[in-house]
């Protein structure tokens, strides 16, 4: 009995240092090219505009240990058997390095773009609202084409430093808890889906669930399928503010860096719809950013971060407490945990 404790033991330094390292190799890796895409921008200056460089040198021990406390709270996921190991597999390097070049040189384009303040694109959908035919974060075309879908999830990865997978990942601790209560196969829903990466991993880690994955932009829908390509997995092109679906219909509804997106008058539309949807003692999970309060150290970085990205609605956002918007649509029991830049706040349909 002992010598089981022992190796279980072993077995859990092993995996924990494998998940520290993996995580400081991603964290360094896209570190790196986030300067090298700075510089190599930076060559093309006199065509576009740079960000400002806002951060304060005072903050980066913050950074640091807010980095290392959020791979601490993931690598308990894999450690308690919440998310498999195998969501840690890295890709090919080749298809990575062949994408990097790609938002190389689309970074010029993105730089054009902000020094021309051209935030409408030329891309038009008749079936999308005003607000979203825009150039979010710079992107030429916004979320209305597919190179940018192509190239999304890595450019996050590059502004926050290898820590985007992780941050989502904070929803995996509530749906676990959850789920672990229910005596059947319960109905998940994901809104706002952007790519499906949150959708692959909850499929993965909760394969005996339902889910249902829907998402406004037909192009990143259309990569969501593509990545996830899995039986008993639905997707469904839909608006936030008008799910066609019935009341009651689903246990759990999640969406992940979405809110930050959308008008005021958006979110509280959509806040409205989950409602709707959700069964009574069904689980709401929304993973965002911070909002001004949250770390008063990073105050002055949620200002700036918006006027360089090109986040239209992320000021208002940042002022409109989540966790009271929450109580407004009668969620219940609200439950707020932070993981560096990104928090996931939870809340029970009363």
């Amino acid at each position: 009995m002992k010598g089981n404790k022992v190796i279980l033991a072993k077995r859990e330094l092993i995996l924990e240092q494998g998940h520290r390292t993996y995580s400081l190799l991603r964290s360094a890796t896209f570190s790196g090219e986030f300067h090298l895409l700075q510089a190599f921008t930076y060559l093309f200056k006199k065509f576009g505009e740079l960000p400002t460089a806002y951060q304060d040198a005072t903050l980066k021990p913050l950074l640091i240990n807010d980095i290392k406390s959020l791979y601490e709270m993931d690598a308990r996921l894999f450690r308690q058997g919440i998310c498999p190991w195998s969501l840690l597999v890295p890709e090919s390097p080749f298809q990575h390095a062949k994408r990097l070049a790609q938002i190389m040189i689309a970074g010029v384009g993105m730089s054009r773009l902000r020094k021309l303040r051209q935030t409408k694109t030329k891309e038009t959908a008749h079936d999308v609202p005003e607000y979203y035919q825009r150039h979010y974060h710079w992107q030429q075309g916004g979320y209305l084409t597919e190179s940018s879908a192509l190239l999304y999830d890595h450019q996050v990865e590059i502004l926050f430093k290898g820590t985007g997978a992780a941050m989502r990942r904070l929803l995996m601790g509530p749906l676990h808890a959850f789920l672990s209560q229910q005596n059947s196969s319960a109905k998940i829903l994901e809104v706002g889906a952007g790519t499906g990466l949150a959708a692959y991993e909850v499929h993965h880690s909760f394969p005996f669930h339902s889910l249902t994955v829907s998402e406004l932009s037909g192009p990143y829908l259309k990569q969501a399928r593509s990545r996830l390509n899995a039986a008993g997995v639905d997707f469904i092109r839909a608006d936030a503010t008008a799910l066609p679906f019935g009341v009651a219909e689903f246990d759990v509804l999640y969406t992940t860096f979405m809110f930050h997106e959308l008008p005021r008058q958006v979110r509280e539309a959509a806040l409205k719809e989950f409602a709707r949807v959700l069964r009574p003692g069904g689980l709401l999970i929304i993973v965002d950013s911070i909002q001004q309060g949250d770390v008063a150290e990073y105050s002055f970085v949620l200002e700036k971060f918006p006027q360089d990205y090109h986040e239209p609605f992320y000021k208002d956002y940042s002022l409109w407490p989540l966790d009271d918007a929450l109580k407004r649509h009668d969620f219940v029991d609200i439950s707020v945990t932070r993981g560096f830049f990104a928090k996931c706040v939870t809340g029970t349909k009363a």
